[in-house]
């Protein structure tokens, strides 16, 4: 198989290249099969195995204005019959949290950084407390599957 980037066999230690002073990336290794596919946001996906898929999602004009990915997002899942792995990195540690079909996640900032297949994004208004009132439009994240959640650069949280 020919690659256009570095492959890397066996076993031992990578060394990651390093960032500005005081700016670290956190990594977070998640499991896949083929059944699952999950999104990034842009950036935030770094290696893999080699038995995926990769491909891009086109997301929706209001999503596009709501966060600052761009027009496309990295979407990405194990070859069939096939378990894998893929390494998000953030700039703070991050979580996998898992929804069940009848949950929902709402979220004020862009905290949700990826999700598997299964839910469903959407940017739009909160609520309305009389006119130009309210929470303003915030992410709703729906459906069963896992999000990867973490604070943003944007927020100065800790």
């Amino acid at each position: 198989m020919d690659y256009s980037d570095p492959v890397y066999q066996g076993t031992g230690t990578v060394k990651l290249e390093p960032r500005q002073k005081g700016n670290f990336l956190h990594c977070t290794p998640l499991d896949l099969s083929d059944a699952q596919q999950w999104e990034f946001d842009d950036g935030i996906f770094q290696f893999c195995s080699d038995n995926v898929v990769i491909g891009a999602k086109k997301l929706k004009l209001r999503q596009v204005a709501a966060s600052n990915d761009g027009r496309w997002r990295i979407a990405i899942t194990a070859l069939r019959e096939q378990k894998a792995t893929v390494v998000a990195a953030t700039s703070s540690p991050a979580k996998v949290v898992e929804l069940k079909q009848s949950e929902t996640l709402i979220a004020d900032c862009d905290l949700v950084k990826g999700f598997t297949k299964g839910i469903e994004e959407d940017y739009r208004k909160l609520g309305h407390f009389g006119k130009g009132g309210g929470e303003g439009c915030v992410w709703f994240y729906q459906g069963k599957g896992k999000l990867l959640v973490c604070e943003n650069d944007a927020m100065s949280l800790g």
